[in-house]
C-alpha cells in the first residue's frame, strides 16, 4: 500500500528548506562595507584614530584606521570591513596633549546607507565612554560640539541597535523571497502526497516511510556532490553552514521533478510503423536552419587540424595523426567539387538525417509526433548544433555514428536479445562499430567495449554478439593494415605522445645511479639535471591538473586559473584599426578565406555565441556536465519504471569520454564530449514523455 509523507515530515522538510534557503539568500548578499564619517575641526595638523568591535571582538589595532586631520573643518571618511555584526565604534580624535579638536558631527554608514547620523544636542546623549572631553557651543549655532581636554581623548558610539533594524531592512527582502519559494515547494509537496494522486500513481511511489528516508538521503547525498560541481562560492568564514544549506536546498529542488518523474501514472502509447520518408521530414528544419549557419559563416569554420588534412588531400601523402579514414572521407567527398563548403553540407545533410531517421525509429516505441516534432525543431534551433555542424572536425563524423551506435542500443533494450536474430541487424552494427572506430583514435574503446557489455546484459545471444565483435576487429586491422599499406598512410597516431604526456605529467622517473637525466616538474615547466640511484615512478601534481583541467565531462563550474581555457567552436572576434571582425577560417595556403553568403548574420550569431558563455543564465548550454546529468537522471528513471536497461545508452558516449581524463591537459575541449551534447539532446524529450507501449504496431496515421 502506498504511503504519503506524513504531515509531520513535511513541515520539517520545509520549514528546514526555509531555514537553510534564507542562509544561502544571506551569505549571497555582497558583504557590507562600513564607513566612520567626521566633521572635525582644528588649527594644526593631528591624528585621528577610529575602532570598531562587533559582537566576536574587541577594540584592535589591526580593527581600527587613523587618518590624517589638516587644519580647518573638513569631513573625515574612514572605510572598515567588520567581520561580523557592527556593535561599537570609539573614535579617538588625537593621541597629542594640549590639542585643539573640535567634533562637530559622526556619522556611521553601511554600505550606500547611513545608519547612525548625531550632532549637536543629540550626540551628547548617544555617547558613551567619554573621556578628556567636554562639551562646547557649536561655532555654526547648531548645538553643541566636542572637544578634546587631554592628552588621550575618546568616546563610543553604540550602534548595536542601528546596526541591528538595518540587518532586518536588509534580510527581509530575502526572507519574503525563501517563503515564496518555500510556498511553491509546498504545493508541489502537497500535491503528491493527496489521495487522487496515490490512485493514479506508478507502483514506484514509496509504500513505507523507510523508503522516504531513502528518498531523502539520496537527494541530499545529491545535493553535496553538486555544491561540488556548479558554481557555488561557499563562505570563507561559516563554509560549513553554507556547504550543508546549498547540499539540503539543491536535494530539495531536485526532488520534486524527479519524484514526479519517477511516481507519475504511465501513459499507454500506440506504437505505429513509420512511414517511408518520416525520416526526411524530421529532418528538414535541420537541414533548413543549420543551412543559414553555413550561409553566415561561408565556406565552414576551418581550424589547423582542418588544414593539416585538407593539405593531405592536395598532396596524396595521408598521415594518421588525424584519423586517416576520415581524410579519406573527405577526399570522396571533394571529387565531386572541390570545395571545403562541400564537406559542410555533406555533415549538415548526414547529421540531420542521421536526427531524422532516430526520430522515425521513436515512432515505433510510442512516442507522440507532437514530442518528436519538438525535438525535431529543438535539435534544429539549438545553437551548439548549428555552430558545430559547420565546424570541419572530425568530431562531427564521430558524434554522428555514436549517435547511432547509442539508438541501435536503445533498439536493443526495447526490443530484447530477439534483435540480435536480424542479419541486417548485425551487419549494420558491424558498420556502425567499424565507423566508431575509424574516425577517431579513443573510438576504439566504445566500439570493442560496447559488444562485451551486451554479452554481459543478453548472454543468451553470445556468439552473435561475439561474431561482431571480432567481425569488427577484423575490419578494423584489414582497413589499418594491408589498405592504409597500399595507400602509403603514414602510421603516426597521436597515441605514442599521449603516453609519453601521461609518463612526464603522473610520473617522474630517476635516473640509474652515475647517469643524469633531465626530470621535468610541474613548477613552472623547468627542467633540472639530476642524479639518481634506482629507477622508480612517483605520483606528481601534473596527474592532478590533468584530471581537474578535463573536468568538462563533469564540471558545471567554470574552471580557474589556468584551466579556465574553454574551446568551444573555432569562432573569434579579431580587432583592428579598422573595427572587429569576425574569424572562422585560420591562416593557410590555399586561399580559403571567409565568404559570408549572409555577413549582417555574422556578427549576430557571433555576439549570441559570445553572451551564451559568458552570461550566468546560459552558460551552461557549453558544460557537457548538464546533458550528462539530465542523460543519466532520465534514463536511470525509466529503467526503474519499465523494467529495461535503457542506461545502457550511456555506455558509448561515456566511454568515448572518459578516457580524455587522461588526454587533456590546461583546457577543457568541448568537442570531445560533444557525442554526449547531442545525444542528450536528441533523447531528452524522449525521455521526458516516455510511456508503455503495446506489443502491437499501429498502422501509420493519416498525418504521417
Amino acid at each position: 500500500m502506498k504511503m504519503a509523507l506524513p504531515l509531520k515530515g513535511k513541515i520539517s522538510v520545509a520549514l528546514f528548506f526555509f531555514l537553510f534557503l534564507w542562509v544561502i539568500l544571506h551569505f549571497n548578499v555582497p558583504p557590507y562595507q562600513g564607513r566612520v564619517i567626521v566633521t572635525a575641526a582644528t588649527g594644526s595638523q593631528h591624528m585621528m584614530q577610529v575602532f570598531w568591535a562587533t559582537s566576536e571582538h574587541q577594540y584592535a589595532p589591526s580593527m581600527s584606521s587613523i587618518a590624517q586631520l589638516y587644519p580647518g573643518v573638513h569631513e573625515y571618511h574612514r572605510t572598515f570591513s567588520p567581520a561580523g555584526m557592527l556593535r561599537k565604534v570609539r573614535i579617538d580624535p588625537t593621541t597629542q596633549a594640549d590639542a585643539d579638536i573640535t567634533i562637530h558631527r559622526v556619522r556611521v554608514a553601511l554600505g550606500s546607507e547611513v545608519i547612525f547620523d548625531i550632532s549637536g544636542d543629540h550626540m551628547i546623549s548617544a555617547l558613551s565612554g567619554l573621556q578628556q572631553l567636554k562639551t562646547v557651543p557649536s561655532t555654526d549655532d547648531k548645538g553643541l560640539a566636542l572637544i578634546s581636554t587631554g592628552s588621550d581623548p575618546y568616546f563610543e558610539l553604540d550602534v548595536a541597535d542601528a546596526v541591528l533594524n538595518h540587518w532586518w531592512k536588509r534580510e527581509l527582502p530575502n526572507g519574503l523571497a525563501a517563503l515564496c519559494i518555500v510556498f511553491l515547494f509546498w504545493m508541489i509537496l502537497h500535491y503528491i502526497t493527496t489521495e487522487r494522486y496515490l490512485e493514479r500513481s506508478h507502483d514506484t511511489y514509496p509504500q513505507t516511510r523507510m523508503q522516504w528516508l531513502y528518498w531523502g538521503c539520496i537527494f541530499f547525498a545529491a545535493g553535496f556532490f553538486f555544491v561540488q560541481v556548479i558554481p557555488v562560492q561557499l563562505h570563507e568564514q561559516w563554509w560549513m553552514l553554507h556547504w550543508i544549506s546549498w547540499a539540503y536546498v539543491i536535494g530539495v529542488i531536485l526532488f520534486g521533478p524527479i519524484f514526479l518523474l519517477h511516481t507519475r501514472a504511465m501513459v499507454n502509447a500506440a506504437r505505429q510503423i513509420p512511414c517511408r520518408f518520416d525520416w526526411l521530414c524530421f529532418a528538414l528544419p535541420s537541414i533548413l536552419v543549420w543551412s543559414f549557419y553555413l550561409a553566415a559563416f561561408w565556406p565552414g569554420s576551418m581550424s589547423p587540424d582542418f588544414f593539416d588534412q585538407w593539405r593531405q588531400l592536395h598532396n596524396g601523402h595521408l598521415k594518421d595523426w588525424h584519423p586517416a579514414f576520415h581524410t579519406i572521407t573527405l577526399w570522396l567527398i571533394t571529387r565531386i567539387y572541390l570545395s571545403p563548403a562541400l564537406v559542410a553540407a555533406a555533415q549538415i545533410f548526414t547529421l540531420a538525417s542521421v536526427v531524422g531517421w532516430v526520430l522515425s525509429v521513436f515512432l515505433k516505441y510510442g512516442v507522440s509526433r507532437k514530442v518528436l516534432w519538438c525535438t525535431s525543431i529543438l535539435c534544429a534551433l539549438w545553437p551548439i548544433n548549428g555552430l558545430m555542424v559547420i565546424t570541419l572536425w572530425k568530431d562531427v563524423a564521430y558524434s554522428i555514428v555514436l549517435l547511432v551506435l547509442a539508438i541501435y542500443i536503445l533498439e536493443i533494450v526495447m526490443e530484447g536479445a530477439k534483435w540480435f536474430d536480424s542479419k541486417r541487424n548485425l551487419f549494420f552494427l558491424v558498420l556502425i562499430l567499424l565507423f566508431v572506430t575509424l574516425y577517431r583514435h579513443n573510438g576504439m574503446i566504445p566500439a570493442f567495449l560496447t559488444p562485451v557489455i551486451l554479452v554481459m546484459f543478453y548472454p543468451s545471444r553470445w556468439k552473435r554478439i561475439v561474431l561482431v565483435l571480432l567481425l569488427t576487429v577484423a575490419c578494423h586491422g584489414l582497413i589499418k593494415g594491408p589498405l592504409y599499406r597500399a595507400l602509403d598512410v603514414r602510421m603516426e597516431g597521436p597515441v605514442v605522445k599521449v603516453i609519453q604526456h601521461l609518463q612526464k605529467d603522473f610520473f617522474r622517473t630517476k635516473t640509474l645511479a652515475g647517469s643524469k637525466k633531465q626530470v621535468i616538474g610541474i613548477e613552472g615547466g623547468l627542467s633540472k639535471e639530476q642524479s639518481g640511484k634506482e629507477p622508480s615512478l612517483s605520483l606528481v601534481g601534473g596527474g592532478i591538473d590533468r584530471i581537474y583541467s578535463a573536468s568538462a565531462l563533469w564540471r558545471v563550474k567554470p574552471m580557474t586559473f589556468f584551466h579556465k581555457r574553454i574551446e568551444q567552436v573555432n569562432f573569434w572576434e579579431e580587432k583592428g584599426q579598422g573595427g572587429s571582425r569576425i574569424r572562422y577560417v585560420n591562416g593557410n595556403h590555399y586561399n580559403i578565406v571567409e565568404r559570408s553568403f549572409w555577413p549582417k548574420a555574422t556578427p549576430w550569431l557571433y555576439a549570441a555565441f559570445d553572451e551564451s558563455r559568458q552570461n550566468p543564465l546560459f552558460f551552461w548550454m557549453w558544460r557537457p556536465a548538464v546533458y550528462l546529468y539530465a542523460l543519466i537522471t532520465l534514463s536511470l528513471i525509466v529503467s526503474f519504471r519499465t523494467g529495461k536497461k535503457v542506461y545502457l545508452v550511456l555506455f558509448p558516449a561515456l566511454a568515448s569520454s572518459l578516457p580524455f581524463f587522461l588526454l587533456v591537459i590546461h583546457k577543457s575541449i568541448f568537442r570531445y564530449h560533444y557525442p554526449v551534447v547531442l545525444i542528450a539532446i536528441v533523447l531528452f524529450l524522449r525521455l521526458l514523455f516516455f510511456g508503455e507501449t503495446g506489443s502491437e504496431l499501429d498502422e501509420p496515421s493519416v498525418d504521417s
